[in-house]
């Protein structure tokens, strides 16, 4: 999933379907919530690093609540969180960690990995607890074309994952990014124990909301 913070128009509008996670930002749970965020094409200085003040006025003023963090495009994207991060809270917005998967990094694809922790999930899983502990904004991280990498996220592996984040931040939510042809019964019946929901993208009406939240919830 690729977008631009450069538009005037709010990027994204998600469905999150949830399995009895509660949203942090709303109180809601057992029921589908509409999500509105952006996330990626960071605004960067002539050094590379991320304009912190230029993104938190950009995001209030598209209205944006919830912001999906990407690490990926430069080694420094962990440490511009930790300074993203007090001044996101200073504007009310939430953040979420957003990582790319497998086929997202070498060998696979491309010279980029989600730096510093690369393909280890697991210390990701933990440090990114820690994090949110110290930023109570950041409340959930999110794993990009989750299924087409289900072969490496087994839920053997996510429930290590878990276990390592939660034992630090019990409320902290993996929800890893699928599409609507994915959300099959199966899958729920596999993962519903090692993951706190989804982020479906690209749902295009309400019958397909309903579909995917009983397929989840059913």
């Amino acid at each position: 999933m690729r977008t631009s913070i450069t538009r005037v128009q709010i990027a994204f509008l998600f469905a999150l379907v949830l399995f009895g996670w509660v949203c942090p930002a709303t109180g809601l749970s057992g029921s589908p919530i509409v999500h509105l965020a952006d996330y990626d094409s960071e605004l960067r200085r002539p050094d590379g690093r991320v304009d912190i003040e230029a993104m938190v006025t950009r995001l209030k003023d598209l209205g944006v609540t919830t912001y999906y963090w990407l690490i990926w495009h430069a080694p420094t994207d962990w440490d511009d969180l930790k300074l993203f991060l007090p001044r996101a809270a200073e504007a009310g917005i939430e953040v979420w960690v957003y990582l790319v998967p497998p086929s997202e990094s070498p060998p696979k694809f491309g010279t980029r990995y989600s730096e510093p922790f690369r393909l280890d999930y697991e210390r990701w899983a933990e440090e990114i607890a820690k994090l949110s502990l110290e930023h109570p904004n950041l409340t959930a991280w999110v794993i990009d074309d989750f299924y087409a990498n289900h072969a490496f996220f087994t839920p053997a592996y996510l429930g290590r994952m878990q276990e390592r984040a939660k034992r630090v931040n019990p409320r902290l939510a993996l929800l890893p990014l699928m599409y609507f042809r994915e959300i099959r019964a199966q899958f729920a019946d596999q993962y519903r124990e090692v993951i706190d929901g989804v982020v479906v993208a690209y749902l295009q009406d309400r019958e397909e909301i309903e579909w995917t939240w009983a397929i989840l919830n059913d």
